[in-house]
């Protein structure tokens, strides 16, 4: 009878460097494992071990891959790994008799790939909202918000003028109105839900402070005007009385002033 060794998977060529052939197994798949030179008197069993790629060594603890057997020179194995196969997805086996602590057989090494654990490449979506806001001088404020998530777009544009006029627009792409039934998705239905009630407040607030503004032009212009038209006139004092003149009844021409009150002389 002669040595042990591997069949399927092949036997390797130097224990040093168990890395000349990776054979892929997917988690889950039948393995046939085959060996040769069995030694029918005594228990064997086959087990798993991982290849660190990094550092060229075996990582312990090793894993069983068939039970202990006597006599047998095969066995089907559905392909399992406790080992995180992010660190390394190398593998070979062992073959170990009931006793021993060195194999009796060492197999190449092999890959074994988990695609449940296999990251997908995802795809990342952005979005850019550009916010811009104007003034006129005849005070209309005019408001754009642009949004574009993924491959839809919706744009709502919103004006305000001093009248209190509101007007709104809103465009959807074709990927938003075929999304609903009645032409708008939930999303943009929200917000027009949102945006009109709050440019309506805006108009009343605008109509209102334009209305009180012009209240307040009319009623200072009315003061204005009555001022202008009652403007106090200059004091003018009044004409000096006549002079107290006394006539007698039998003098033609009136004493002058001297004759009436004397000469203050005493004569």
């Amino acid at each position: 009878m002669g040595a042990t060794e591997f069949v399927s998977p092949g036997p390797s060529a130097s224990t040093l460097d168990p890395s000349i052939s990776n054979a892929i197994h997917p988690v889950g798949s039948k393995f046939h494992i085959a060996w040769s030179g069995t030694n029918l008197t005594r228990h064997m069993s086959v087990v798993l071990f991982q290849y660190n790629e990094t550092s060229g060594g075996l990582v312990y603890p090793f894993e069983d891959a068939t039970p202990s057997m006597l006599g047998a020179e095969s066995f089907d194995w559905t392909v399992a790994t406790d080992k995180n196969l992010s660190a390394s997805t190398l593998f070979l086996f062992n073959i170990f008799y009931e006793g021993d602590t060195s194999p009796s057989a060492v197999s190449e090494t092999f890959r074994i790939t988990d695609d449940s654990t296999t990251s997908s490449s995802t795809t990342t979506t952005s979005s850019s909202t550009t916010f811009a806001t104007s003034a006129s001088l005849t005070g209309s404020t005019t408001s754009t918000i642009s949004t574009t998530p993924i491959s839809a777009a919706s744009t709502m544009t919103s004006a305000v003028d001093t009248t209190g006029a509101v007007t709104s627009q809103t465009s959807l792409s074709s990927a938003e109105k075929n999304a609903d039934t009645d032409g708008l998705s939930m999303g943009a239905k929200v917000g027009l839900g949102v945006a009109i009630p709050a440019v309506a407040l805006l108009g009343i607030a605008a109509g209102y402070c334009f209305f009180r503004h012009r209240a307040g032009k009319q009623k200072k212009h009315h003061v204005d005007k009555l001022v202008t038209q009652v403007e106090p006139q200059m004091y003018q004092e009044p004409p000096n009385p006549p002079p107290y003149y006394r006539y007698e009844m039998d003098v033609v021409n009136p004493p002058t002033t001297h004759e009436l009150y004397g000469d203050f002389t005493g004569r």
